[in-house]
């Protein structure tokens, strides 16, 4: 039977010498005759499907004769091909291996390499199994035909390995995403001997990682999905690692609301978030560029504190997981404004008591506010600039001892932009001079010598002012180093006399000298004589003086009241006598005392021109 266009031979068991044999298909020669060789002879392979004879004849004489027995050939049918199934690693057991299909009639052996392992198994028209196997090796099906024996290799091998199947770890990372790089999706552990392929659903994400033996990481992924890994260890072993990591479309930031406070300008202005969300970061932007550093939202509204930069503002809000974006709402403008121009703070010096010396600028600016500062802390009300030199005024020493530094401010109301002034000023406390005592005077009616005055001692440095009923009479007369007495002559005129030291580089230490000296005119005549008119004293007039609030923790108003409209000398002392403050006025009107005095017991005594008596009260400064 000739299967699948094999071929089949034909012969003759014997032969003459001297005769030809002729094969025969039928009635029609197949090739060419065949000399005996007195053996078996051979007529070659026939495919041609038929009854074959052979006609021997004798070359010599022509006689023929048809050999004995035939030979049949016939076309055999082949088993139809189908696909071997199965194969595969031995990491989880036996592995089955079949054909995909089959036919009646025919037969199938499983084979090893040449070795059969499995078979006959007789064809159903459906698949067959062959069972389970565990040995490595490829594996072939052979199908053998029940009618013409045909035999045939069936489409494909089956190959089984043998291996372990890799440990299994925990897929990691995942999350909501917007923008920006992504989440990192990694694993919990890894295998040297192992390689780690990550897949978004059934399709591989980027090549297999080999194992570290330690965690590993696939990268930041962006695309939205499931991912999982499958491990693949030696002999091909497979594993699914287990969970897996989901990212997914993140959710946007709340909207809050950007605004400005404080002026408007950028020296005193202030960038807020209405509100905040706890997880997300807000970054305050000046144009296009960052101001500052990220800030973390807590659930409450956010001050970005003092922006110097002029322009729009805006808040970028950032998700701190996912990455999602948004811009809060409102962009808010901050104007460019310059700090006030910087001047010197200048004079001050040296003072025993109020109102002391003047502290000033050089310069200023006009709409510009300009503070005082007393050792820092700021003292009375802001000054407005003049456009030229400015004076804050006569600032009193400290009360006991020590310096005073004065500095200034200066603030432009409208932007709020401030400056500090260059330098500073300082005014110390200074002694007052040494108080000594005034004597002299006399009686003097016109005719005779004039009379004097006399200072016991003086110091250098200090000037003496003779004062006639509280008013200067002459000019000053400076001491010496030497300590000697003043004497001041030539004096006539009917009235009290002191003495007021003052020194002469210091301000603010005037203080009147012990007692006084009287010169008046008491005139004396004989009995017999003529009366006589004598030049006195006018008679007293009454002057008062009155003090309120007292006590008082800030300041005492004096009044002085007198039937002469002349002018009135107010002077308040310390109960050492020494004079700490000075007005000079109208009587009637009020005169303000005692507001930079330290807690204690003062006298304030007034004193009229042209009048000899004067009025005192006692106050009390409390603290």
């Amino acid at each position: 039977t000739v299967c699948n266009s094999t071929a089949v031979a034909i012969g003759l068991s014997g032969s003459q010498s001297g005769v030809s044999y002729q094969l025969m298909l039928g009635a029609s020669p197949v090739g060419s005759a065949v000399n005996g060789n007195g053996s078996t002879i051979g007529f070659g392979t026939q495919t041609t499907a038929g009854t074959y004879t052979v006609i021997a004849t004798q070359v010599a004489t022509g006689c023929q004769r048809t050999m004995t027995g035939s030979a049949v050939v016939t076309t055999g049918l082949l088993p139809n091909l189908f696909t071997v199934t199965g194969g595969g690693s031995t990491c989880t057991g036996a592995v089955a291996i079949g054909l995909g299909g089959s036919q009646s009639g025919v037969s199938y052996r499983l084979y090893r390499s040449a070795t059969l392992v499995a078979g006959p198994v007789n064809g159903t028209n459906a698949a067959i199994s062959f069972g389970s196997f565990t040995t490595a090796g490829t594996y072939t099906v052979q199908a053998t035909h029940g009618t013409s024996g045909c035999v045939r290799t069936m489409t494909g091998n089956a190959v089984i390995s043998t291996g372990t199947s890799p440990t299994l770890f925990t897929v990691t990372g995942g999350g909501g995403y917007c923008s920006g790089t992504g989440y990192i999706i990694g694993l919990s552990g890894s295998q040297s001997t192992a390689s780690y392929q990550l897949k978004r659903g059934a399709v591989s994400v980027g090549s297999p990682v080999t194992g570290t033996g330690a965690a590993l990481s696939f990268g930041a992924q962006t695309v939205l999905g499931t991912y999982t890994v499958i491990a693949t260890g030696t002999g091909g072993c497979t594993s699914t690692m287990t969970g897996s990591a989901l990212i997914s479309s993140g959710v946007l930031p709340n909207l809050y609301t950007v605004s400005v406070s404080g002026t408007g300008y950028t020296c005193a202005s202030s960038v807020q978030l209405s509100g905040s969300q706890v997880g997300v970061n807000y970054q305050l932007k000046a144009g296009a560029a960052n101001a500052g550093t990220p800030v973390a939202g807590t659930g409450s509204p956010i001050n970005f504190g003092p922006q110097t930069v002029a322009g729009f503002y805006t808040v970028v809000a950032t998700t701190q997981t996912g990455g999602c974006t948004r811009t809060m709402t409102g962009a808010p403008t901050i104007t460019a404004a310059h700090p006030p121009t910087a001047y010197n703070v200048i004079r001050g010096g040296a003072a025993c008591a109020a109102p002391g010396p003047v502290v000033a600028m050089v310069n200023s600016q006009i709409g510009v506010n300009y503070q005082l500062l007393r050792n820092g802390l700021a003292i009375g009300s802001p000054v407005a600039g003049t456009g030229g030199y400015l004076s804050f005024g006569p600032q009193a020493p400290p009360p006991t001892s020590g310096t005073y530094t004065f500095t200034a401010i200066a603030t432009n109301p409208t932007t709020g932009c401030s400056s500090n002034m260059k330098g500073s000023a300082t005014v110390s406390k200074s002694v007052f001079p040494t108080v000594y005592t005034v004597t002299g005077g006399g009686n003097y009616c016109g005719t005779g010598p004039t009379l004097s005055v006399t200072l016991s001692s003086s110091q250098n440095l200090a000037r003496y002012q003779l004062m006639r009923n509280g008013f200067p009479i002459g000019s000053p007369v400076n001491g010496n180093g030497a300590g000697n007495p003043i004497t001041f002559n030539n004096l006539t005129l009917a009235g009290t006399y002191t003495v007021q030291a003052e020194f002469t580089q210091i301000t603010s230490c005037t203080i009147l000298m012990n007692g006084s000296a009287t010169i008046g005119c008491i005139a004396t005549r004989s009995a017999s004589t003529e009366p006589v008119i004598t030049k006195g004293l006018r008679p007293a007039l009454n002057v008062t003086i009155a003090a309120f609030p007292n006590p008082s923790e800030s300041h005492f108003n004096v009044k002085v009241s007198s039937p002469v409209k002349e002018t009135v000398e107010v002077r308040m002392f310390d109960m050492h006598g020494r004079m700490i403050e000075m007005r000079r006025g109208a009587p009637d009107q009020i005169f303000r005392f005692g507001e930079t005095a330290a807690a204690g017991m003062y006298i304030i005594e007034a004193r009229q021109s042209g009048i000899e008596e004067k009025a005192q009260i006692k106050v009390i400064k409390a603290n």
